[in-house]
């Protein structure tokens, strides 16, 4: 792509304009006797005309430099005061095309928003990335989309550049039927990607997605190499690419959100043990109060925790139990009834699987040490 300095752009629509106002002024003298009065005039209307364009262009040529750090025609961005226009144009998505892909280093980007779908992939350093007004720290690695009308911004952390691979497409180069798709979730929906909205349980856009082993890297490497080379079929290769990025960031997406459903089911449970560890509990009871089925809640807490329901209910018992044979004069029997055993010899038979001796020696131990007054 043909890349000119926003001076020389200015001045070049400045001339345009000024070779315009002459042709449409120029007076024509056919008796050039009688037209020394007239030549008078225009040779002062053009001394002054000539200054006025001197001036004009240097002061023009003063502005744009100052604002030249904002002014980048290779990637048809302009930031204006801080508010920045990205426009779909050529060379940036062409419209047969659909679809647009470029290294960009710029070291930072101004809050801004387009009528495209946008992913944005961190190769080197980090950078605080911004969408929506959510501030994020980002590493190499990192990646995100970027739904239709967010505004999203990002800026290096230290240095003059913060190269990242930028990915621009519109829904419908995944599928024609996607032409009046405006939104990331109604396009992850579509048959050919099929991750519906109860599978992630949330936003894809709200999150920065991390490539744990380099393979988006690596697709997207070579989708810009598919990309400058254009040759036959490459939009065809670029489509299935960009299908299986998309794939491959919601099936992280749909565990990353099963972990976290894992972790608060596993929690609950938890917590609810040792609140009610006193009385006869089952997980069968958890898993009503969560609405979930007995065997998923079972095969989540064993995941979560490392043990079944019933050992996590026995351990906490007995830590009770040997608090309670440290601190209090209690016999045996009423400490196995207050922590939840009927059957006091089951109690002592878990007692000394878990603590390697039996409740009265447990309690003689603590006193020889002097623990027990």
């Amino acid at each position: 792509m043909h890349v000119e300095s926003p001076q020389t752009h200015g001045l070049h629509i400045l001339n345009f304009f000024f070779q315009k106002f002459f042709s449409q002024n120029t007076v024509p003298c056919p008796e050039w006797r009688t037209s020394v009065f007239a030549s008078g005039i225009l040779k002062k209307q053009g001394r002054y005309l000539f200054f006025l364009i001197f001036w004009v262009q240097h002061a023009i040529a003063s502005f744009l430099f100052i604002i030249s750090p904002w002014y980048d025609k290779s990637t048809v961005c302009f930031y204006d005061l801080g508010v920045y226009f990205m426009k779909i144009l050529e060379g940036h998505i062409k419209k047969e095309e659909n679809i647009g892909i470029q290294i960009c280093n710029s070291p930072r980007s101004p809050s801004h928003g387009h009528a495209f779908l946008e992913m944005v992939y961190i190769m080197e350093k980090s950078g605080e990335s911004w969408v929506d007004g959510n501030k994020t720290i980002v590493h190499p690695g990192d990646y995100l989309l970027v739904d239709y009308g967010s505004t999203h911004a990002y800026a290096a952390l230290e240095g003059n550049t913060f190269p990242i691979y930028n990915c621009l497409f519109e829904p419908e180069f995944i599928d024609r039927s996607l032409a009046g798709c405006k939104h990331l979730q109604q396009l992850l929906n579509h048959y050919l990607i099929r991750f519906r909205d109860e599978m992630l349980h949330g936003n894809p856009a709200r999150h920065v997605f991390h490539d744990e082993d380099g393979q988006i890297g690596r697709i997207l490497n070579k989708m810009k190499n598919e990309f400058d080379k254009k040759k036959p079929g490459y939009l065809e290769i670029l489509r299935a690419n960009l299908i299986e990025i998309l794939i491959l960031t919601m099936r992280q997406i749909s565990l990353m959100d099963a972990n976290r459903q894992y972790e608060r089911y596993a929690a609950y449970v938890q917590k609810y043990v040792r609140e009610q560890y006193m009385h006869k509990i089952t997980l069968g009871d958890a898993a009503k109060e969560l609405h979930v089925s007995l065997p998923y809640l079972s095969m989540v807490f064993s995941r979560e925790t490392g043990c079944s329901f019933s050992s996590y209910v026995q351990k906490i018992r007995i830590e009770q139990s040997c608090r309670l044979l440290a601190n209090t004069r209690d016999k045996i029997i009423d400490i196995a009834l207050a922590v939840g055993y009927s059957d006091v010899k089951f109690f002592y038979t878990v007692f000394k699987r878990q603590v390697k001796m039996s409740p009265l020696q447990f309690r003689k131990t603590i006193r020889r040490e002097n623990i027990l007054p």
